[in-house]
């Protein structure tokens, strides 16, 4: 049997190994020497072992207070259990077993645990912090403070209160911490959790951590951090963290120095953060940061020289907040960029709701904005960027491969070295898209600003071109602008390839070219103006909408100041006033009607002009001017040449009909007449019997102008006139009707 020896009305000396009830403290269990003292509620352990305490000796579940608990001069190890003991009802495991716990320091044994301790009252708040070696099971407090905190060596149970002081975790060397720290009352904490090393389980605070709070792991913290009600002071983990949360504002320093803040199954981010406030910080300074923000940043977030990953997405950025990383890979922002996002790698998201502020970054790989852009997105690369809403700001980069901006473009679009696969809608009056090099762009709609290439532009579709609108550039090939021009199109430089203006029902801008390599076309009728500054290697065209059509008219001008090498189309008429002026001379090179000529579908009518070598000594060779080239149909009427319309070639005579002393020809209605002379007589009979030949390039070449060129030596007058049986050739089919026309003498 157990002796209790009475001091003052109190338990002297009570041996655990049989049950002991004495008043307010009661050993029921363990293999430790003890004493009770202190009319009953205080108890130290007296040798090492293991106690089994309450404070409610007769089962009632009325129970008491505890003053101390201590294990002084102790050599051994000691084991705490504040639980209850047999006896009473049953209780969950959570049922308190003392009130108030005013001194819990087990430092004075070699090694203490806490095993258990259940109480709902105060807790050390006489004079020292709860001390042991270690927390092994469970600390709980839930309905009290533990008032001056614990210091312990190693946290491997829970630590659950209501309100907790200084909380100190000293083993920074050993294995992870396995235990847990929870704080739940209502007026939050203001105090310091420092664990040194890594800790397993979470550390919760349910409520505010408030300005003086902070939470300071120096290690990984692998269950995370969260915060209920709003973090004002600040959070630093040593190393890497999992599965955080802050609800309400953040607007202290979240820091995580270590390596990764990532998710789990359950919950896959690594921080899940409600709103950072402005004064708001979360800062990784590891690899990886996975970020779930559920309102736009106002504060800042920075993850460097690491990557920022969002699984479930950043809402926004408010203005005066900012994102800085150095790789941003966000599934989803719900919200505005009013504020600041910087990439020093790469940036790319699925969805944007729009931009006021700015996406800066090295490279962005697939970006979609999904409202309109009225700050500015700017990379050294930008691959992939939608803006589905419009553009008021600025889209800037030293290249961009994959742009696409639906609705209106108001602002500015700029690479300083390539812009390639551009898509636009409208670029409305101030808009500018401009690079070195464009290729493969679209506008579908009109463009009212300037769309500008120093170098080349190539390979592009534009829908129209407004009074206002200029596309510029120094070298172009394979450009179409669809609809009307009535703007500028100018390449200081060389055109080569095709470029082709279609505009319905006139084109009435201009197009300035530096040297024309290539084919322009127009398509429409042309009241605008087409100047080339160099030399027209290539081909200018003014076609009508459709075969045969009623425009295709030259109203305008058309100005070479160089030679014409290439040739120059008009389909239709050249109305008067319409003009073609070429400053050099027309220049066959190779002398096969590869070049060197200008052709009139239909007539140049009363009041237009054409100029060729104007105050030069220049007498065609194979170079020609040919009105109705292609010869009459059965609608058309009037002179091909009309007599108020001028021709001026070189030196001579204005020729105002045929001239065929320097190869101006108005191809006469007379099928027959191979001389186009306007009668058909024995001086045709050469001219038809070189058609006949096998190579028909022997009459064009012989009768500049009137037969086919170096495309087609078939077509022409040569086709007109020598296809007496009209079956579309000239063939031996043709002699019988050719001399039927002879004998007769058809005249014109």
């Amino acid at each position: 049997m157990s002796k209790c020896g009475r001091t003052v009305g109190c338990c002297a000396l009570c041996v655990a190994s049989v049950s002991a009830a004495c008043a307010g403290i009661r050993v029921w269990g363990g293999d430790a020497q003890s004493l009770i003292y202190g009319d009953g509620h205080s108890i130290r352990f007296t040798t090492p072992g293991t106690l089994y305490i309450d404070t409610d000796p007769d089962g009632t579940g009325a129970v008491d207070y505890i003053n101390e608990i201590l294990a002084p001069g102790v050599e051994g190890a000691v084991y705490l259990y504040v639980v209850k003991g047999p006896g009473g009802d049953p209780c969950t495991p959570y049922c308190p077993t003392a009130t108030d716990v005013h001194v819990i320091d087990l430092s004075g044994a070699t090694e203490s645990h806490i095993m258990e301790v259940l109480t709902n009252g105060d807790m050390a708040d006489w004079t020292v912090p709860v001390k042991a070696t270690s927390l092994d099971v469970r600390l709980w407090n839930w309905y009290g403070p533990i008032v001056l905190g614990i210091d312990v060596q190693r946290l491997d149970g829970a630590l659950e209160c209501d309100s907790l002081g200084e909380v100190w975790v000293r083993d920074g060397s050993g294995p992870t911490h396995m235990g847990l720290i929870q704080v739940g009352g209502e007026a939050g904490y203001s105090k310091g959790i420092h664990v040194q090393g890594s800790i397993l389980g979470q550390i919760q605070v349910f409520h505010t951590l408030h300005e003086e709070g902070t939470i300071e792991v120096t290690g990984s913290s692998l269950r995370g951090v969260q915060v209920w009600d709003g973090m004002y002071g600040n959070v630093e983990i040593g190393g890497d963290v999992s599965t955080a949360a802050v609800y309400g504002d953040l607007a202290g320093e979240f820091h995580v120095i270590g390596d990764a803040l990532t998710g789990d199954g359950d919950f896959p981010w690594g921080l899940r953060a409600e709103h950072i406030a402005p004064s708001g910080v979360v800062d990784v300074d590891g690899a990886y940061a996975d970020l779930f923000v559920e309102q736009a940043v106002e504060g800042k977030i920075d993850v460097r020289p690491g990557t920022l990953h969002s699984t479930f997405g950043i809402a926004g950025v408010a203005s005066g907040g900012s994102i800085h990383a150095n790789n941003i890979y966000l599934v989803r922002m719900s919200d505005y960029v009013d504020g600041e996002v910087i990439a020093d790698g790469a940036f790319s998201s699925v969805g944007v709701a729009g931009v006021t502020g700015s996406i800066n970054a090295d490279s962005i790989n697939g970006l979609t904005v999904h409202n309109r852009v009225e700050g500015s997105v700017g990379a050294v690369t930008i691959a992939d960027l939608t803006v589905i809403n419009g553009l008021v700001g600025t889209v800037s980069a030293e290249s961009i491969a994959g742009l696409t901006v639906t609705g209106a473009t108001e602002g500015t679009v700029s690479a300083t070295s390539s812009l390639e696969n551009a898509a636009f809608d409208v670029i409305a009056a101030g808009a500018t898209v401009s690079a070195p090099e464009i290729h493969y762009m679209v506008a579908t709609g009109a463009i009212g600003g300037t769309v500008s290439a120093t170098a080349e532009l190539t390979d592009s579709t534009f829908g129209s071109i407004d009074p206002n609108g200029l596309v510029e550039t120094a070298y172009i090939r394979d450009v179409t602008v669809v609809g009307t021009m009535e703007g500028k199109l100018a390449a200081s430089g060389a055109l080569d390839a095709s470029v082709q203006v279609g505009g319905v029902p006139a084109t009435t801008g201009t197009i300035d070219v530096g040297t024309l390599n290539g084919s322009l076309g127009c398509i429409g009728d042309m009241y605008g103006s087409i100047s080339v500054t160099n030399d027209v290697s290539g081909a200018i065209w003014l076609v009508p909408t459709y075969r045969h059509g009623p425009d295709g008219n030259l109203f305008g001008t058309i100005n070479v100041t160089g030679s014409v090498p290439g040739s120059i189309h008009v389909e239709s008429d050249v109305q008067n006033g319409g003009s073609i002026y070429i400053g050099g001379v027309l220049d066959d090179v190779s002398g096969d009607l590869s070049g060197g000529h200008i052709l009139i579908g239909r007539s140049l009518l009363a009041g237009a002009t054409i100029t060729v070598a104007p105050g030069l000594n220049f007498d065609p060779n194979t170079e020609f001017v040919t009105a109705r080239f292609n010869g009459w149909g059965p609608t058309e009427t009037g002179d091909p040449i009309d007599p108020n319309a001028t021709i001026t070639i070189g030196n001579h005579d204005p020729c105002h009909g045929d001239c065929p002393d320097i190869n101006v020809r108005a191809v006469t209605r007379c099928r027959g007449d191979m001389d186009c002379s306007g009668e058909v007589d024995f001086d045709d009979v050469g001219p038809f019997v070189d058609a006949l030949t096998t190579d028909p390039d022997v009459y064009s070449i012989a009768n500049p102008g009137l037969g086919g060129t170096a495309d087609d030596y078939t077509v022409g007058a040569r086709l007109f006139h020598g296809d007496c049986n009209c079956d579309g050739v000239v063939d031996f089919d043709d002699i019988n009707p050719f001399i039927a026309r002879l004998s007769t003498s058809f005249h014109k």
